[in-house]
């Protein structure tokens, strides 16, 4: 999952960097709808920096393995989760702040002669909520699925109590919670999903 996301990226960062333009489609898809000009040297720059991810890694993965030698796994798997992270935030913000949203002014327009009226999602924030979505709804139905297997267990085979609060119920509070939550959250994105 990681080298697709890092892949797309440096697709993506390639283009802008022998382009010298940032494809228009994928900007409206993932950013929603507006209107993306950028100049070449900006344009070059920030491909530049989308298409890094992957060098950074193979580089950082070779480094760590002169230092550190057959222990490299864990510390380049975290650098590398830490620098795409921070790649895909910083694009954000400047794919963000070089948009000039044109049908955002019509639809201020519209919502403020309509006042019962709510606005409506954007594309690409209903794919964010739906993404979100699945991603709590997986959450939700692991935790609930371990904390039932968890109680089935005890109740069939039985078990002993340490005395200990954070090993004996501390667990199952924990994912009681985490299921109380996930639920919560799903009811509140289907309801967004829903305008």
């Amino acid at each position: 999952m990681l080298i697709i996301i890092e892949l797309m990226f440096l697709a993506t960062g390639l283009w802008a960097l022998i382009a010298g333009k940032l494809p228009a489609g994928l900007l409206r898809l993932l950013f929603g709808k507006g209107e993306y000009q950028v100049p070449t040297a900006r344009a070059r720059l920030y491909g530049l920096i989308l298409a890094s991810p992957l060098p950074a890694a193979f580089l950082v993965s070779a480094l760590l393995r002169v230092i550190l030698g057959s222990k490299v796994t864990g510390p380049a798997i975290a650098f590398e989760y830490f620098y795409l992270v921070t790649i895909i935030i910083a694009s954000i913000f400047v794919t963000r702040s070089l948009r000039r949203p044109i049908e955002a002014r019509v639809a201020e327009a519209s919502v403020a002669t309509e006042p019962g009226r709510r606005p409506e999602i954007s594309y690409a924030t209903r794919l964010v909520i739906i993404f979100g979505l699945a991603v709590l709804t997986f959450i939700t139905l692991v935790a609930a699925g371990s904390l039932v297997m968890t109680i089935v267990s005890l109740l069939r085979f039985g078990g002993t109590v340490t005395g200990d609060f954070s090993k004996d119920f501390l667990p199952f509070i924990i994912v009681t919670i985490v299921v109380a939550l996930g639920v919560f959250g799903s009811i509140k994105l289907i309801k967004l999903l829903k305008r």
